[in-house]
C-alpha cells in the first residue's frame, strides 16, 4: 500500500472517502496542461442498502474502474509525532510501531501505519517523525469498496497531508515555497485542523476542538476603512474576531472535564507567579501572556487583533551548547526575519523552566525591578 508521500500522479483522478456509511467523492479529469477541473462531486449515503446495491448505485454515477485516491477522515486514523529512532531507513516503521504502542487507541497489531519526516530536514536539533496509524478494519473496508468498484488505489491520503499539498500548490503559484504558511480548515462543526508547511513539507499540525455553536457565534464588526487597504486574498481580521468579552452578570468557570481547576489572573501577575514557582506555564502561554500584558482591557486586545493580520507563530528549536533554545520569528537564528509577536524572540530552557535571555525590558509588562534583574520576561 502506498501512502500519500509515495503516490504517483494520474491524468484522471477521483478523490473519495468512505466513513460511517457516507461516501464522498470528487471526480476531476486533467486537461492537456496537466490542470485538473472538477467534473463531478457529491455525497452518497448507503442507508438501508446492502453493499451490493450501494455499489450498483455508485457504478451508475460512473465511478467504476477508475483510479481513486482514498482520503481517510480524521476520525479514521491517528497522526502521532515521535522522536526519530536511530535506525536504518528500512527499519523506521518497525521502530515506530514499537514506540507508539502505548499511544494508539487499539492493540498495536490491529493497525496499519506509515511514517513521514517532520519538516524538510533543515531544522536544527533532534529530528522527528509523523506516524499515521489507522485500524486495519478501516483500511480493509475502504479497500473492499474499491475492489467492488474495480478501483486502482495508488494512494491513501489523510487530511493533514492533503492540506499540506494545497498549501504547497498555492505557495508555488505565488513563488514563496520556502516561506512558512498556515492553513486552518474546519472539518466539521466541532473540529478544525491546523497545518503549517514550508518547502512542500509538513512541519506542524494540530486538531482543534471547537465549542458548541462556534459557527453561529456573533462576530465583531470590522473596520471598513481598513478593509480597502487589505491586500488581495486576505480577509480583514476585524471580520472574524469574535467578541469574547463576558456579558454583565455572567461568570466563566471551568468544565470539570478538560480543566478541573481555574484561576483568573492579570497577565503580569501570572508571569510573576510563574517565575516564583507558584504556577507552571508552557512557552505558548508565556508568549501570549507577555503579549496580553501590553493591553489594559479586553476591548484593547480585540482592537489590536482587528488592526492587523493574524501572525503566524512558528517556533523553531536548536541546541546551544547543551541548552535547549526556542526561537520565534524575528530572532537571528529563526528562518523568518520579520517579527510575529512583541516580547522576547527566544526562550531558553534552564533549571526546568523557560525564560528569555535577559529581562532588561520587562518593566513594559509591569514586573518588579528585582525580577528584571533576575532575567524574566522582556517585551
Amino acid at each position: 500500500m502506498r501512502w500519500p508521500w509515495k503516490g504517483k500522479s494520474s491524468h484522471d483522478q477521483v478523490i473519495a472517502s468512505w466513513s460511517g456509511g457516507a461516501f464522498a467523492y470528487v471526480k476531476a479529469p486533467a486537461n492537456s496542461a496537466g490542470l485538473f477541473a472538477v467534473q463531478q462531486m457529491g455525497v452518497e449515503h448507503q442507508g438501508a442498502d446492502s453493499l451490493e446495491d450501494f455499489v450498483r448505485r455508485l457504478q451508475a454515477l460512473g465511478l467504476k474502474g477508475v483510479q481513486a485516491h482514498v482520503m481517510l477522515r480524521p476520525e479514521q486514523y491517528q497522526l502521532l509525532q515521535i522522536d526519530s529512532p536511530p535506525v536504518a531507513p528500512e527499519e523506521l516503521r518497525a521502530a515506530a510501531r514499537f514506540q507508539i504502542r502505548e499511544m494508539v487507541n487499539v492493540h498495536i497489531d490491529d493497525i496499519t501505519l506509515d511514517v513521514m519526516q517532520v519538516g524538510d530536514g533543515q531544522q536544527k536539533g533532534p529530528s522527528h517523525l509523523f506516524v499515521v496509524a489507522a485500524k486495519n478494519e478501516v483500511v480493509r473496508d475502504v479497500m473492499a469498496l474499491g475492489d467492488a468498484l474495480n478501483w486502482k488505489v495508488p494512494v491513501i491520503d489523510i487530511q493533514e497531508t492533503a492540506q499540506r499539498n494545497l498549501q504547497s500548490a498555492l505557495a508555488k503559484q505565488d513563488g514563496r515555497l520556502d516561506r512558512a504558511d498556515a492553513c486552518l480548515l474546519i472539518s466539521d462543526e466541532r473540529q478544525a485542523v491546523l497545518t503549517i508547511s514550508a518547502n512542500e513539507e509538513l512541519f506542524f499540525t494540530r486538531r482543534l476542538d471547537l465549542p458548541a455553536g462556534f459557527l453561529t457565534m456573533p462576530w465583531g464588526a470590522g473596520h471598513d476603512a481598513a478593509a480597502d487597504e487589505v491586500p488581495d486574498a486576505f480577509t480583514p481580521v476585524g471580520e472574524y474576531v469574535p467578541d469574547y468579552a463576558v456579558p454583565a452578570g455572567q461568570h466563566a468557570q471551568h468544565d470539570n472535564h478538560e480543566a478541573t481547576e481555574s484561576v483568573w489572573l492579570p497577565p503580569r501577575v501570572a508571569l510573576e507567579q510563574y517565575w516564583t514557582g507558584q504556577i507552571e506555564l508552557a512557552p505558548p502561554q508565556i508568549m501570549s501572556l507577555a503579549h496580553l500584558a501590553r493591553h489594559g482591557s479586553v476591548q484593547s486586545v480585540l482592537e489590536g487583533a482587528r488592526s492587523q493580520h493574524p501572525p503566524l507563530i512558528f517556533p523553531e528549536t536548536f541546541d546551544d551548547n547543551g541548552t535547549r533554545v526556542l526561537c520565534y520569528p524575528g530572532d537571528p537564528a529563526h528562518s523568518v526575519s520579520a517579527r510575529a509577536l512583541p516580547g522576547p524572540t527566544r526562550l531558553l530552557y534552564r533549571k526546568g523552566r523557560f525564560a528569555p535571555m535577559d529581562g532588561r525590558s520587562c518593566a513594559l509588562v509591569g514586573l518588579p525591578l528585582p525580577l528584571c534583574q533576575r532575567s524574566v520576561f522582556s517585551v
